[in-house]
């Protein structure tokens, strides 16, 4: 099932734009790229910011109209460091 995600972002985000939209094949691949990123974060002492996640295809123009008010997933890092996906 292919899905969708805003850019990686660290703590504080405090841009009122949105970001550009990434497709992904699986939620596995997205996973992996996402742990590269907190590892990525925690090398550099900074922390990442939660991803939101949305099932389907994006449409392209997330950057100029936002994306869906909620989203389907919402995956961070647990209080042990752990990457969590939650359904929302």
């Amino acid at each position: 099932m292919k899905i969708y995600t805003p850019s990686f972002t660290e703590e504080p985000n405090n841009s009122p734009y949105p970001s550009k939209a990434h497709n992904w094949a699986t939620m596995e691949e997205l996973y992996h790229a996402y742990a590269e990123f907190v590892q990525t974060c925690e090398n550099f002492g900074s922390k990442p910011a939660p991803l939101w996640v949305f099932d389907g295809e994006c449409a392209g123009d997330e950057e100029k109209y936002g994306y869906p008010d909620y989203p389907d997933h919402i995956m961070r890092v647990g209080p042990r460091g752990g990457i969590i996906v939650e359904r929302a």
